[in-house]
């Protein structure tokens, strides 16, 4: 199957520079630290 089909969401990380993709670690930490952000706001 299609993972984006049986995704619940899909998220995308804008990037800034030379970098193609981020590694899932890096990847979490991003959408992590947004999440606790956007919760403090």
């Amino acid at each position: 199957t299609d993972g984006r089909a049986a995704a619940d969401h899909v998220v995308s990380v804008p990037i800034l520079g030379r970098a193609e993709s981020l590694n899932l670690a890096t990847a979490a930490a991003v959408c992590l630290y947004a999440s606790a952000r956007a919760l403090l706001d």
